[in-house]
């Protein structure tokens, strides 16, 4: 939390406010006049008055140097001393904090970017200077092309500023792309929640994705005035609804927008739209990795990798990321050169290899049951596919049974599924396992075939 203090009452408002240029402290003797609620810092609120008349006069006077040092400056209603420090620094002083403005803002600058891109579209109709003044009567006029899950006043006093000059990078971008169409600028709406039930509906019955983002990490939606998103409730296929969301988005009536912070300029993307590319060109399937190099053994670790692309550190560890036994966790991570991509459990993994091959994986939960018994089919698997994986240096099998028995549950479990997930893999053609490979990648990052088109805008 920050503190309200003497010295940022003294500053002016920023130019884009709509009392640009005006004392801060103008605000703080407005409320004390109207008896409005201060946010405190301890979460509370309370209406406040002077402690004393001649803190009452400098204040009214604007000599705030003269109530320097002096922190004891107001009273509540029971005449308890209230300290300036006490006093939030909510965004109607300048910061960043208050309400719909605390640690977690998702709602507030989703919803607010709705609320620029309505200023842009339909109030300035050209792009917005980032430090242009925009009136209440102008927000006004805005509420009439947005359907948002926020406060207007929110929206209007409590955006940061930071994420203030974010939401007009990103308004000025859509409406290079979008000019000339008539949008309704929706987040967490009742069409929204059309969108996203037709998605939770099909995927329950197909088991697909493990979370909404996955398949469409949109966070607002510019959908064309009058028109109607019920025909998603139609489709019984993920394959169909993707097919009608990629119409929409195609004849410009329904198109989801993904957004970042945007800084010092914004940068426009089609996501599953077209093919993307891996940092060092098109992903396909590059071979494997079942061990660390040619000295060392299938004992020495539990992980797996499928290289995407050229680069070295290009591939997918496949493991279980599961606490505890860890029997429990299994997925894959998309390393890159210099950061990690994202991540697929095995469910979607399982789902890309019945998408592309009528491939069912077991679940989780079959063969940790297995490793738990020590069932000798997950001994014996291992080293069967490690052997015509063409694994070199294995043991014989009976010894390869007391090195087995000398591993951790958590090794037995993510080896098995690591080599099945291979054994698959490697009985594909050429074009199927650059396929499964492709899905893996994208769907880490929310660009699998399986995804649902949206566009992006970001920093």
């Amino acid at each position: 939390m920050a503190e309200l203090s003497l010295a940022e009452l003294s500053k002016k408002f920023a130019k884009r406010h709509p009392e640009a240029g005006t004392p801060r402290y103008k605000k703080l003797v407005s409320k004390i006049e109207n008896g409005e609620e201060f946010e405190l810092t301890n979460g509370k609120t309370k209406i406040l008055f002077y402690a004393t008349p001649a803190i009452k006069r400098n204040f009214e006077r604007g000599n705030l140097t003269a109530l320097k040092g002096n922190k004891r400056l107001f009273k509540d209603m029971n005449d308890r001393i209230v300290r300036i420090d006490e006093l939030e620094k909510t965004a109607e002083f300048g910061g960043g904090g208050g309400s719909g403005a605390g640690s977690d803002i998702t709602e507030l600058v989703e919803s607010a970017q709705c609320l620029y891109c309505a200023l842009v579209f339909y109030v300035l109709k050209r792009p917005m200077k980032l430090d242009e003044i925009i009136t209440p009567a102008q927000f006004e006029r805005t509420k009439q092309y947005i359907d948002v899950s926020e406060n207007f006043d929110n929206m209007v006093n409590k955006l940061p500023e930071d994420w203030v000059k974010s939401s007009i990078l990103g308004a000025n971008m859509l409406y290079s792309k979008y000019r000339g169409k008539q949008y309704i600028f929706h987040r967490g709406s009742s069409k929204v929640d059309i969108i996203e039930n037709a998605f939770k509906a099909l995927n329950r019955k197909e088991k697909a994705f493990g979370d909404l983002n996955k398949w469409s990490p949109a966070d607002m939606y510019m959908i064309s005035r009058n028109f109607g998103v019920n025909k998603l409730n139609d489709e019984e296929t993920l394959k169909g609804l993707n097919g009608t969301m990629m119409h929409m988005y195609l004849s410009k009536d329904c198109v989801g927008v993904s957004l970042k912070k945007m800084e010092r300029r914004a940068q426009y993307s089609e996501v599953n739209l077209v093919e993307s590319k891996g940092s060092k060109g098109a992903v396909s399937y590059k071979g494997m990795t079942i061990k660390a190099n040619e000295r060392s053994t299938i004992y020495d670790s539990m992980d797996i990798y499928i290289k995407y692309g050229p680069g070295l550190k290009e591939r997918i560890q496949f493991r279980s990321f599961g606490t505890g036994d860890g029997l429990t966790g299994y997925q894959s991570e998309v390393k890159g050169e210099t950061a990690n991509q994202g991540k697929a459990s095995l469910g979607p993994v399982s789902y890309i290899f019945k998408q592309h091959c009528n491939i069912i994986l077991p679940t989780s939960a079959d063969v940790a049951g297995k490793v738990r018994r020590d069932d000798e089919s997950i001994c014996k698997g291992i080293y069967d596919m490690a052997k015509d994986l063409g694994v070199n240096n294995l043991p014989p099998y009976d010894e390869h049974k007391v090195r087995y028995q000398q591993q951790e549950l958590k090794w037995r479990y993510s080896k098995y599924l690591g080599l099945l997930i291979l054994t698959h893999l490697d009985a594909q053609t050429n074009d199927t396992k650059d396929k499964i490979v492709k899905d893996i990648y994208y769907y880490a990052s929310s660009k699998s075939s399986f995804s649902a088109v949206y566009a992006k805008i970001e920093g």
